[in-house]
């Protein structure tokens, strides 16, 4: 893939901008080592160290014994992540020996430098991570951390510690393969939505250009992203209390009120009761919701942005846009043409006919016919077919 080519400095300006400075990068790669977990390591070293006696007498380099016995947490870091000053034939074989200890934190290590880079202040933490997550404004998490633990948890604590106004941006980091099914994972867990986090394969964090190409993309617009953020929250907490008074507020009805919405309302043009109760029903659903104050100040904030304040087009609509407008424009649970279901009593309607049905009339010449009703429903008497339309 082309990758755009950006200048540092530039992105620089934007994350400034953007007041964006702050940034917690949480991996287990920063956790401190634990000698029992590597003992089968050391015991591989301190063979090899008397095989070779160069690299044992270059151990002093670092104050420890080429037994490399009784090892301190903090001697066992030195041990394990030294560097060349050490001796070459030691190097050698420590890089060989804790392989996977020392990619783990080079890479770790290498976003932190490439934020750095970018005028960031950067913290580290490992899996015990213990954080005042107001302070931040953009959080890498580990996918999976240390002993199995789930970044599931440390999400949830940073959700809910902060305020939606004030909302980190959060990169999740994995290795896994099916990306999309982490972010769908991501997202249900947490309650994020889609612009307050990211997932971002581990090996796309090693390439700055790559990186940053990325990064510019992703935080383009974080204001908007909190106000969605917020309006969702406010949004699922309207709904759920909404849903509880609805159904509370459909008990209070009496078989009176219902015998008067079929004498009033529906007995001339044959629209089932249930049908209509429902049509009811989600309008007393419209207003409960809009009593809910902090769902109508999210909507008013959102109402304020112009089409100028919005982010370029980063793809095509997805799915889910497209799902809304669907629902949107249709009605749900609609069937085929069929009799109407209060049956062929006297009086009753014959067929139900839905607002927007097309029938053709079978005749010598075929004609195409739409019901237009102003309701939602119209019927057609058995005698009637095809004049009411």
């Amino acid at each position: 893939m082309e990758v755009e080519n950006r200048e540092p400095s530039s992105l620089k300006t934007r994350l400034s901008e953007g007041n964006i400075r702050k940034v917690a990068v949480v991996d287990d790669a920063f956790d401190s080592l634990d000698l029992d977990e590597l003992k089968a390591e050391v015991e591989e070293l301190r063979s090899a160290l008397l095989r070779d006696r160069k690299a044992a007498e270059q151990t002093g380099t670092l104050g420890l014994e080429p037994t490399l016995l009784e090892l301190t947490p903090s001697q066992l870091e030195t041990l394990v992540f030294c560097n060349e000053d050490a001796g070459a034939e030691l190097h050698r074989l420590v890089s060989n020996t804790f392989r996977a200890k020392r990619s783990q934190r080079r890479d770790a290590t290498t976003l932190c430098d490439h934020l750095r880079g970018l005028a960031l202040e950067v913290v580290s933490e490992g899996t015990d991570v213990d954080l005042d997550w107001m302070e931040f404004d953009l959080v890498f998490l580990d996918y999976l951390l240390a002993g199995g633990k789930n970044s599931m948890g440390v999400a949830k604590e940073l959700v809910a510690a902060t305020e939606s106004a004030t909302l980190p941006f959060t990169v999740l980091m994995s290795s896994r393969q099916d990306l999309g099914a982490v972010r769908e994972e991501f997202r249900d867990e947490t309650g994020l939505v889609e612009g307050m986090f990211a997932v971002l394969e581990r090996a796309d964090l090693n390439d700055e250009q790559r990186f940053q190409f990325w990064l510019s993309h992703r935080l383009v617009d974080m204001p908007f992203g909190r106000q969605l953020q917020g309006f969702s929250k406010a949004l699922g907490s309207a709904a759920a209390a909404a849903a509880d008074e609805l159904s509370r507020y459909s008990r209070t009805l009496s078989v009176a009120d219902y015998a008067n919405i079929q004498w009033l309302g529906l007995r001339g043009d044959g629209h089932p009761l249930g049908d209509y109760l429902l049509w009811l029903l989600r309008g007393k659903f419209d207003h409960l919701l809009l009593q809910d104050e902090e769902l109508v100040k999210r909507r008013n904030q959102l109402d304020s942005r112009t089409q100028v304040d919005f982010c370029r087009m980063l793809s095509t609509p997805s799915p889910n846009l497209a799902s809304l407008y669907r629902c949107a424009l249709t009605e749900p649970a609609i069937q085929d043409l069929a009799p109407h279901p209060a049956g062929a009593q006297e009086g009753a309607p014959g067929l139900l006919v839905v607002f927007g049905d097309l029938l053709i009339e079978d005749s010598k010449e075929p004609k195409l016919r739409l019901a237009l009703s102003p309701v939602s429903y119209t019927h057609l008497r058995a005698h009637e077919t095809g004049r009411n339309l």
